[in-house]
């Protein structure tokens, strides 16, 4: 169901003013209840991947939001950008996992072990640049809804997941980066779902097929 460009700005303007309440009261938790220490390796962790992040982008999930937004585009040119995106996240899996010894981990990650390091990076791979490629797509095809819905879910489910977990004496940051992987995994799931069946997306597949047919003949 495609909704008016009204009834889209006013749920985006709400879920936008919910999710921002809901990660503050979220980072404030966090900041209470991991302690200076830990917090402070939680938000380096995550500030150093960001900045990698940024490096490997380009620009280009901007160009990806761009182009889809002008008129509707194949099948390739989306499953082009995903495996632009999963060359994104093997380069430093295979960097900082294999090839980068362990005395540079140390170093450069202040005395963090490689699996803490790889945690961390996909947290942040997952949180800054699957789920805002999935919103650029779900928003190209005029699912804003969904695609707003579901981020206010995941704010909702973490905050819950952050109470759950110190309740239960066991968070920590490998215990917060393995929520965010497994919260957003889910919220990418639920919209490839709620997209495959969308009228535009189906248009495309639709459109390719066509093409690749007529090529054959």
């Amino acid at each position: 169901m495609i909704h008016s460009v009204r009834h889209r700005f006013v749920f985006t303007l709400t879920t936008n003013v919910l999710r921002a309440g809901l990660n503050f009261a979220t980072g404030m938790l966090l900041a209470r209840w991991l302690e200076p220490t830990r917090y402070g390796s939680m938000t380096f962790l995550m500030g150093t991947f960001l900045g990698i992040r940024q490096l490997f982008d380009l620009g280009s999930s901007s160009a990806f939001f761009t182009f889809l937004s002008q008129r509707p585009r194949s099948a390739h040119f989306v499953r082009f950008f995903l495996g632009w995106l999963l060359l994104q996240f093997l380069v430093p899996l295979v960097v900082v996992g294999l090839l980068f010894p362990g005395q540079w981990v140390e170093v450069v990650w202040h005395g963090e072990s490689r699996g803490m390091v790889l945690l961390a990076f996909a947290a942040v791979f997952m949180q800054y640049s699957v789920w805002p490629s999935v919103q650029q797509l779900g928003e190209s095809q005029r699912a804003t809804v969904s695609t707003q819905g579901v981020g206010a879910v995941v704010a909702v489910v973490h905050l819950a997941a952050v109470a759950v977990l110190w309740r239960a004496g066991w968070l920590g940051v490998y215990a917060v980066f393995l929520a965010i992987i497994l919260e957003y995994l889910l919220a990418t799931g639920v919209m490839y779902l709620k997209l495959r069946s969308a009228p535009g997306v189906s248009a495309v597949v639709a459109d390719e097929s066509a093409s690749q047919i007529s090529r054959m003949y």
